[in-house]
């Protein structure tokens, strides 16, 4: 089943400086998923970056853009709207994942424009810690009660919790379950669902290492630390 939502999360972003529209604020992630790749070198590494945008374009629009430059280059990309903040200042952003090689960056960069998306041009350098939103549609299962499995990477999954979390909170909750956490390396995310008649806030794990029993001992972990 398909179920609008968002992602927040913080994750460190520098400029990336070559294969874009010279002059544009485009940056990439350094250390994705805080830091799972550094504890696990061998594991391929998706790679993220963002189009940093002159103004606030709608979901909606950038849904219907990535249609457009999907069609015209023929090739599928995984792009969705996102806003970031950097040094307490909100940016507007179109967020691109899991793209196989830098120099398809430009060319899917400048089809975006020649649609009428204008790109923020600036000299800023940029090498920080951000928080970042990402709208997106998921892709899920569920497959027990309040866990659900990515439907299209194997490699993440949700599960709810009882409480709304603010993001300083949330990553105080993260830290305390690792720092107790004997399993395997994960990322965590924190999430929320837009359901009919309700909504949902969920906590995303990105591993390479995801079985049921993982799954199990983590929404346990998490939910014996909410109070």
């Amino acid at each position: 089943m398909e179920i609008s939502g968002y992602i927040r999360k913080e994750e460190r972003l520098q400029n990336l400086e070559s294969s874009i529209i010279q002059g544009t604020m485009v940056l990439e992630t350094v250390d994705p998923f805080n830091g799972y790749y550094s504890a696990n070198p061998d594991e391929y590494v998706p790679r993220t970056i963002f189009f940093i945008t002159n103004k606030k374009y709608s979901k909606e629009d950038v849904a219907r853009y990535t249609r457009a430059v999907s069609k015209k280059l023929q090739i599928d990309i995984d792009a969705v709207y996102a806003e970031v903040i950097i040094q307490n200042e909100l940016y507007y952003a179109i967020r691109l994942y899991d793209f196989k090689e830098y120099g398809i960056i430009e060319s899917i960069q400048q089809a975006f424009q020649n649609l009428g998306i204008e790109f923020k041009k600036t000299s800023q350098k940029v090498s920080a810690l951000c928080r970042i939103k990402i709208y997106k549609v998921f892709l899920v299962q569920e497959s027990s009660q309040g866990i659900y499995t990515n439907a299209s990477k194997s490699k993440m999954f949700y599960f709810t919790i009882p409480v709304e979390l603010e993001f300083t909170e949330f990553t105080a909750l993260v830290q305390k379950v690792k720092n107790n956490w004997t399993g395997k390396d994960f990322d965590a995310a924190q999430g929320f669902f837009f359901r009919k008649h309700t909504a949902e806030d969920v906590v995303r794990i990105f591993s390479n290492h995801i079985s049921d029993e993982m799954k199990q001992q983590l929404v346990q972990k998490f939910n014996s630390f909410i109070e």
